[in-house]
């Protein structure tokens, strides 16, 4: 944009702070979630219909839909060693339909 309006810009020293993740699994029983991990999850449907689920260092946000939201990340290589543990957590509160 500046460059638009005959600015020199340049990028230096470019380091990445935050990398946002996301996937998606089949529906999932949120209820059934908390009830097994009441520590590490929290959620109150009539508030907030998305379950905070804390884990790995990071909170996730885990939609009834399966989609999974996290942020915080460094590297890709961090962010998908993250979401493969949560995965193996959530995928049996997970509908098959």
């Amino acid at each position: 944009m500046l460059r638009k309006h005959d600015y020199k810009a340049e990028l230096s020293n470019f380091k990445v702070n935050n990398i946002c993740g996301a996937i998606s699994l089949n529906p999932i029983d949120l209820v059934s979630l908390k009830e097994t991990y009441p520590a590490i999850a929290s959620y109150e449907r009539e508030l907030f219909p998305v379950m905070k689920f804390k884990y790995d260092t990071k909170i996730y946000t885990i939609h009834h839909t399966g989609k999974i939201f996290s942020t915080g990340f460094k590297t890709i290589e961090q962010m998908n060693n993250s979401f493969e543990k949560l995965i193996s957590i959530v995928q049996p509160f997970s509908n098959n339909l």
